[in-house]
């Protein structure tokens, strides 16, 4: 039975079939308006854009996400480095049958109760960001976290973007790629 061909792909001549979306050669996106089937309504902005448009909601820049995120690991690089000097401070040194040695029993104290108040931030941080979005870096920027439709995203689902970027930063800087990853989005959601 023959194949009703409508016309050829402007970028590797191959023959297609009306409506193909694709080349049937390289698999490339049709280029040609005869080959695509024609719209309905034409779009003033993606569907992305119209979805989040309808909900109330805007695109973010990468770059205002990831400051947001910077915003919100600065309590505790100051609780750290506080403890640190804390620390370093009550660092001493007791001498016994001529050997020198240093006692860390006390610098250890300020490390402990740091990593404990941080540790409360984070984990506040992460159902406050779950239920409502809005987060100290989030209110400074202008950022709002949210599922696709428009409401608070969930406990889980933060949970598991907050652990890809803590995952992601265990090789130096990599968290912050990741948290702008979605600048680049081939779907244009730009959802991070």
């Amino acid at each position: 039975m023959a194949r009703k061909v409508a016309e050829s792909c402007r970028n590797c001549g191959a023959e297609l079939a009306a409506g193909s979306a694709f080349s049937t050669l390289r698999g490339m996106a049709v280029t040609s308006p005869a080959a695509s089937p024609a719209p309905r309504a034409v779009p003033l902005a993606c569907p992305a854009h119209a979805q989040l448009a309808a909900a109330g909601l805007a695109m973010e820049v990468a770059g205002r996400r990831l400051a947001a995120k910077m915003v919100d690991g600065v309590l505790p690089a100051i609780l750290m480095g506080t403890a640190l000097v804390t620390g370093t401070a009550l660092l001493s040194v007791k001498e016994s049958n001529s050997f020198r040695t240093i006692d860390f029993s006390w610098p250890a104290v300020p490390g402990r109760i740091a990593s404990v108040l941080s540790l409360a931030y984070v984990l506040w941080l992460w159902f406050r960001e779950a239920r409502t979005g809005k987060v100290p870096g989030n209110i400074a920027f202008g950022v709002r976290t949210t599922h696709v439709d428009g409401l608070p995203a969930s406990v889980p689902a933060t949970f598991l973007r907050n652990l890809i970027i803590a995952a992601a930063s265990i090789a130096f800087h990599v968290g912050s790629v990741v948290v702008v990853s979605n600048a680049g989005d081939a779907n244009a959601r730009r959802q991070g």
